[in-house]
């Protein structure tokens, strides 16, 4: 598999725009592509960048939506905060408030995907002035109810003996519903980071262990005070995910409205792009 595999689309149309901000110690990453009405901010998930919106950000910028797409500290092209920061749920949603302060954006539109798509759910109960409207993919709305790899004493230093694109492409095909969506391409673009930063399966396995803090709980009984409008997505064959878990929290939230994508696993952004731009562009438009 080469490393040095490249989407080109991708590339064309966003590293004209990437931009850095400098926050304590660290330098936060982002995407702004250029458009009008209320800005669009996707957030991406666990173990992903802003690439996870590769299939997304053409079709809603062709939209005319002005889009800025952060990478989570620690993940893609951003650093990793030095100690005492922790990656809980509450401070990374602090990083995309902070983002869209520099930006001089007030009021947006959220996109979140997994892990941000909890970030979502966090910034429309605490800041719901904020929030015009949002898209939520297969949130991650509770903590999970079994460990995760990273999560043991030595896994992150063995990942980092390992060729990146041979656990990327482990990975990718488990979240995928059809295995092979998981070409070179993706995989290289997804190993990338952990190729190009040593520190990056450390921080990731800081997020394992740090992103579900006590406000996890607190949210939970929280649901049923979401005030923005809100739109579910989930994929039908989820196994990251599973769909089962948009069933528990359907009547938490009963004023959310909520689809399943047929024939999608987790990364439905990716699986089924048609069906899902179309979703966004409706409910966003």
């Amino acid at each position: 598999m080469a490393p040095t595999a490249r989407d080109e689309t991708w590339s064309r149309l966003v590293d004209p725009h990437r931009r850095e901000l400098r926050r304590d110690g660290w330098t936060l990453s982002y995407i702004d592509l250029p458009g009008s009405g209320t800005p669009v901010v996707l957030v991406h998930g666990y173990a992903d960048s802003s690439y996870s919106w590769h299939e997304t950000a053409p079709a809603l910028s062709g939209a005319g939506h002005r889009l800025v797409l952060p990478d989570a500290p620690g993940l893609g092209r951003s650093g990793a905060p030095p100690r005492p920061y922790r990656y809980t749920i509450e401070s990374q949603a602090a990083e995309i408030l902070a983002l869209c302060d520099h930006l001089g954006i007030e009021r947006f539109r959220l996109v979140g995907h997994s892990m941000g798509g909890g970030i979502l759910l966090h910034l429309c109960l605490e800041h719901p002035d904020r929030v015009e409207r949002a898209v939520a993919l297969a949130p991650a709305c509770r903590r999970p109810r079994r460990r995760m790899a990273l999560e043991y004493p030595g896994v992150s230093l063995l990942a980092t003996a390992l060729p990146p694109e041979l656990i990327f492409a482990h990975g990718l095909r488990h979240v995928y519903h059809d295995p092979a969506l998981a070409t070179e391409t993706r995989i290289a673009e997804y190993a990338r980071p952990a190729r190009l930063r040593r520190t990056y399966w450390h921080s990731l396995a800081r997020i394992t262990r740090e992103f579900f803090s006590p406000e996890i709980e607190r949210m939970v009984e929280r649901y049923g005070e979401l005030r923005p409008p809100l739109l579910i997505l989930w994929g039908e064959h989820d196994t990251w995910l599973p769909e089962k878990l948009g069933r528990w929290l359907r009547p938490r939230a009963p004023h959310v409205g909520y689809e399943v994508i047929e024939g999608a696993g987790h990364n439905l952004q990716q699986e089924r792009p048609t069906e899902v731009n179309r979703e966004l562009i409706a409910f966003l438009s």
